[in-house]
């Protein structure tokens, strides 16, 4: 609602102030037509992003989950694929083998190299 002949109104703010406030010099979108109030602010209005007060409330009364205990299947899973990859890295090949990763993580070991890299 700001960048509209209304908002503007409603926040007692000169259109010199909204050219201002927006990085423009005072009297950026003067024509010299008084009449062209409301073209000056639909020009602003093309050059700022719009506000979608919606998404911005659903922002600010957003509360964060709790996180899930840390013995949980998902993060024991987390944590093993997180484990591998890191011993991947820091191995011989510094580099992650896929085929690798996954044996580890399905069947509960890694390969040779692997093993080799630790």
């Amino acid at each position: 609602m700001a960048l509209t002949p209304e908002g503007v109104v409603a926040l007692q703010l000169s259109l010199e102030q909204v050219e201002e406030s927006l990085g423009f010099p005072r009297g950026w979108t003067e024509t010299g037509d008084p009449t062209s109030r409301d073209r000056r602010i639909q020009v602003l209005r093309e050059h700022v992003d719009g506000v979608d007060f919606a998404a911005i409330s659903r922002q600010a009364n957003w509360k964060p989950k709790a996180a899930p205990p840390s013995d949980v299947p998902a993060s024991t899973f987390s944590e093993q694929i997180l484990t591998s990859l890191v011993r991947q890295l820091e191995g011989s090949e510094r580099r992650v083998i896929t085929a690798e990763l996954a044996a580890e993580l399905l069947l509960g070991g890694g390969s040779d190299a692997s093993a080799r890299d630790s």
